[in-house]
């Protein structure tokens, strides 16, 4: 184990005062019943924060054994039944929380005063709602299960390790086949799926080794989204404008890529110039950046930590971050990337629209197409603009129908101009019947679906190979 004081030190050398921080975490962001729920001043105490700041103290020594017997009683203050936790941050009706329950469950367990009769049953609780297939979700039932997954798989893992309760082990199980048949839609899932998988496999409860095939991630496409000054893309869609938070990333990222991997560099580079005033971390969705958050803070701390600490372990000779600017060239020259492809059809061709999506989807494709993309309250307008500058290619499903149609007319004008500007092919005409083809694009080579369907995703296919190569 590598002495705490060089990896403090080392921290030193790139700007950290680790002390001053993890003082500034005990003191400003403790109210008197737990820690504040996010924002520091906001005097509300949260079940969430505490039990993963608590977490986070513990493992990091942090934690003398009157800060554990103190946190140990507010963490179960927020226990409003004997079994699931409740955070008042939130609001009661979220009693029955997945995520509030595990995330206590994980400070508890942090914790060297904690008894086997003080968790014992909200394990149980927690076992007893997971989700359908293996995942665990906020409430138990909803669908996004992948995300909210870690912090219970965590919990499972150090109660079991802990107390020998053989009574986990099909849950945990349970978790690594529902991990195993996932299949991600997005980076940041495919980046949770494997930390699961990997954090299991080294507790020790699966038997046999996995084929580690090398994980197709486009890190440069999270970096100009979820990590571009604190401002989120898609904000809206997933939970606090993100499915994991910024500074946590590299708690994940550890588990497959080396220390000094580009994005991994890129990661703890932006947690380092993001940091205010040398004492705390602002929200990531905040444009407030002058604001202390206290999860934001003990995560970046931590994960900064981890890193230093990784570097020391594996003696690396590190001495000096590229830029920001350098960092984000490198990671896009390591991201492995598939063309996205936008759908532009009439909705009397819908069937046949939603079939070729599918075919694309299931060969490993990013595919836009409407009825997967907008959602009620969504501008029709700014999502179909978004989707074509932001894909590679737009299949223009011609027929009768279509080149009638008022939006397929403009999605092909705006296709048209991406593909003057970038001066390389955009656009894939798909003939579904005789029509007549419009003059914007009559001069090109189309996929060819009338006779045969098989035929014409072959010839779509060879064009999209050719761009991986």
């Amino acid at each position: 184990m590598l002495p705490k004081e060089e990896v403090i030190k080392f921290l030193g050398n790139f700007g950290i005062d680790y002390n001053r921080i993890i003082a500034f975490i005990k003191k400003d962001c403790k109210i008197e019943r737990g820690f504040e729920a996010q924002r520091v001043g906001l005097k509300v105490p949260s079940a969430t924060t505490t039990g993963l700041i608590t977490y986070i103290l513990g493992e990091l020594g942090e934690l003398e054994t009157d800060d554990e017997l103190t946190l140990k009683k507010e963490i179960l203050s927020f226990r409003k039944n004997r079994e699931a936790f409740d955070d008042s941050a939130f609001g009661s009706q979220l009693y029955s929380s997945v995520w509030a329950t595990s995330q206590c469950l994980l400070g508890l367990l942090s914790l060297k005063t904690i008894s086997h009769q003080e968790v014992e049953k909200s394990i149980k609780w927690l076992c007893k709602v997971q989700s359908e297939g293996g995942g665990w979700s906020f409430s138990g039932m909803e669908e996004d299960k992948i995300i909210y997954a870690p912090y219970s798989v965590l919990a499972l893992i150090r109660y079991y390790k802990r107390f020998a309760d053989e009574s986990i082990l099909y849950n945990l199980k349970r978790a690594y086949n529902y991990s195993m048949t996932f299949k991600p839609e997005n980076n940041i899932d495919k980046i949770i799926k494997e930390w699961l998988l990997r954090v299991i496999e080294e507790a020790g409860i699966i038997s046999g080794k996995r084929q580690n095939d090398k994980i197709k991630i486009n890190f440069a496409e999270i970096i100009e989204s979820e990590f571009a000054s604190y401002i989120i893309y898609e904000h809206s869609i997933y939970p606090f404008s993100m499915q994991y938070y910024t500074p946590a990333s590299y708690l994940f990222t550890r588990k497959f890529l080396h220390p000094t991997h580009p994005f991994n560099l890129y990661l703890v580079k932006y947690l380092i110039i993001n940091q205010v005033n040398g004492r705390y971390w602002s929200h990531i969705t905040s444009q407030e950046k002058n604001i202390a958050y206290s999860f934001c803070t003990a995560f970046s701390i931590f994960s900064l930590y981890l890193w230093a600490h990784d570097i020391l372990k594996n003696r690396i000779r590190f001495k000096k971050f590229p830029s920001i600017k350098q960092l984000s060239h490198q990671v896009n020259r390591v991201s492995y990337k598939l063309p996205k492809i936008f759908i532009s059809y009439s909705k009397v061709d819908k069937t046949m629209a939603e079939r070729i999506a599918n075919t694309l989807k299931q060969k490993g494709y990013v595919v836009w197409f409407d009825e997967w993309k907008i959602k009620v309250g969504d501008s029709i307008i700014d999502k179909i603009n978004k989707g074509i500058v932001e894909s590679d290619f737009l299949l223009v499903l011609l027929s009768k129908n279509s080149i009638k149609s008022k939006w397929v007319k403009e999605e092909l004008n705006a296709a048209k101009m991406k593909e003057i500007a970038k001066r390389k092919v955009f656009i894939l005409p798909v003939l579904l019947e005789d029509c007549e083809i419009p003059s914007l694009i009559s001069d090109k080579r189309y996929a060819d679906f009338r006779t045969s369907f098989s035929k014409g995703i072959t010839e779509i296919m060879k064009t999209l190979e050719e761009v991986k190569r």
